[in-house]
């Protein structure tokens, strides 16, 4: 996914601007030319999309900061509410964006600007020879080794580690080349203080004088990639540092490889799990277990070509619904884990439930067709760090508890572990037109019925208690049970849910049949009505005698209803 940093110090327009492309590519957010320039110091940027203006910078020296850390290719967008195209684009940015401008326009210049430095890159690759950073406090030694490596290699030359620091900020050479012992600061401890800062491994190879075979023994053992002995041939030099580069475009190749899901794109199974056990033990935030609801009924109507769209699309919805700092990975088949930083509200979690469920159905529809009646959606089983543990191996099977609990209590929901009442926790964020569909039968088959006993018993007794309504309406009603604005938060959900289905069964006739759906939807079959009106006042009946209990202050329902197809 392409790195693009948003520089922008007005927080709305920063956000706004985020939520166009964050679905699409792993953003960055600054709101100072300070920030901004260090983001562009530690991640390798695709494009930088940033304010005229920026804590007083602005124009071509915004630009020039930016190139000196980012990198002279890195395309640069220029976005503001004044007309300052003619400024932006002769201070050396690509493009210039008037405030405020629609998601489709920044998108299309976004991709425009990324497509265009892309081909500038390709039109260079075959050219473009390795960077090769040499720090030597000797300068004849330095000079020497530049000159056997300045043919074949691009090379930056440092006589100090503090200096070759400043020229690795810069220019990001593929590897360095440094003598082992200097004054100040030791080849080793550049090597630590410069991965240590960027947060990664920066292939190193130490020069030495010393014949000393221990010396030999600590450079390797401290993590270089090779160590060679001062004087040395310009053949076996150029020999040796072939190897490493070689190397190194070999474990970019495998690494990449080997922990990307190929058909998502997401982190796999493997490497979920082994950046989840870093991040759990140092974060705060949520981890999700999310299931795919139903994702096999699409493999065996449509085939599994359409089970991958569907899994692809999924995948995209969870890319948008979650922040670029957050962490997604595909676990395998339908089931998907999450790690979102910094969240602890349970707002924040059926928020990202309900928005799922919303685009996987919308997506289906656009792949199957508006016919298709497949009940998909998200089950979502979610602990919190550190509240629950740092474990992650702990903290996954309480997750696992939590969705299985989900799936229980009708799915397409979540719940947030808990040692105490964890089924009095599930939340279900379904719409009743979903509620229709998970209810609903798929591919109904010629001739009767044939259920299990207990089924059979269940139904037998409901025809019975509705038998003088033959030839009525049946309706079904939905209830999503939902705090006031004068709750104190004193009453619990679980009672007012308790409350409300007394109401509903003291209410109703005795030939409607009352659900409860997680903890604050409520289900009801209006068996014998004449329509709309028979509905309306059965539902008024209920309002009144809801409102005369005490309950009523602190919660109210909203309601949907709907006539069941024949």
């Amino acid at each position: 996914m392409k790195k693009v940093l948003i520089a922008d110090d007005m927080p709305i327009s920063q956000m706004i601007t985020d939520n166009m492309l964050a679905g699409r590519y792993q953003t960055f957010c600054a709101s100072s030319a300070e920030e901004a320039i260090d983001i562009c110091r530690k991640k390798q940027l695709d494009l930088i999309l940033s304010d005229f203006s920026l804590s007083g910078v602005a124009g071509a020296e915004l630009v020039k900061k930016f190139r000196e850390e980012a990198g002279e290719d890195v395309p640069i967008i220029f976005m503001a509410a004044d007309d300052v195209e003619t400024e932006s684009l002769d201070s050396g940015a690509v493009d210039f964006i008037h405030k405020p401008f629609p998601p489709d326009v920044l998108l299309s210049r976004v991709a425009k600007a990324l497509e265009n430095a892309q081909k500038l890159s390709a039109s260079h690759e075959t050219s473009e020879k390795r960077k090769i950073l040499i720090v030597d406090d000797m300068i004849v030694s330095l000079m020497i080794t530049e000159n056997m490596l300045a043919d074949k290699y691009q090379t930056f030359c440092a006589q100090s580690a503090k200096e070759a620091m400043e020229v690795y900020r810069k220019e990001k050479p593929d590897m360095i080349l440094s003598d082992f012992r200097m004054p100040g600061m030791t080849g080793y401890e550049m090597q630590i203080a410069l991965q240590n800062e960027f947060h990664k491994e920066i292939p190193f190879m130490f020069m030495t004088a010393d014949e000393d075979k221990e010396v030999e023994s600590e450079g390797l053992d401290n993590g270089a990639m090779d160590l060679i002995h001062k004087p040395f041939e310009p053949k076996i030099l150029l020999r040796r540092v072939a190897n490493i580069l070689k190397t190194v475009g070999e474990i970019k190749d495998l690494k990449k490889t080997s922990t990307i899901d190929k058909l998502t794109g997401l982190f796999n199974k493997g490497s979920s799990e082994e950046e989840l056990k870093k991040v759990c033990k140092k974060s705060h935030g949520a981890l999700m277990m999310i299931d795919l609801d139903s994702f096999k009924l699409v493999n065996d109507i449509y085939g599994h070509a359409m089970g991958d769209k569907i899994l692809i699309a999924f995948a995209d919805i969870l890319r948008a619904v979650m922040r670029s700092t957050d962490l997604i990975g595909r676990m395998g088949g339908d089931e998907f884990v999450a790690f979102c930083h910094g969240i602890h509200e349970e707002s924040a979690i059926a928020s990202k439930t309900q928005f799922i469920n919303e685009k996987i159905t919308e997506a289906a529809k656009q792949l199957m067709g508006e016919d298709m009646n497949i009940p998909l959606g998200a089950s979502i089983g979610c602990v919190l760090v550190p509240q629950a543990g740092t474990d992650f191996t702990e903290l996954y099977k309480k997750a696992d508890k939590a969705l299985y609990i989900v799936k229980k209590n009708g799915k397409h929901g979540y719940n947030i572990f808990s040692e105490d009442a964890p089924e009095d926790k599930v939340e279900t964020v379904v719409t009743l037109a979903q509620v229709q569909m998970i209810l609903g039968e798929r591919n109904i088959e010629a001739g009767a019925m044939v259920l299990p006993f207990e089924s059979f018993r269940t139904i037998y007794r409901f025809i019975k208690r509705t038998r003088a309504g033959y030839g009525k309406t049946i309706c079904i009603v939905l209830l999503v049970l939902k705090r006031t604005a004068a709750d104190d938060g004193t009453v619990p959900l679980k009672h007012a849910g308790d409350q409300l289905i007394e109401c509903l069964h003291s209410t109703l006739r005795r030939g409607d049949v009352v659900s409860q759906n997680g903890r604050n939807q409520f289900l009801v079959l209006l068996t014998n009505t004449d329509g709309h009106y028979d509905v309306t006042r059965a539902i008024s009946r209920v309002v009144e005698n809801w409102g005369k209990l005490p309950e009523s202050r602190s919660f109210y329902f909203t309601q949907e209803w709907a006539v069941l197809d024949a």
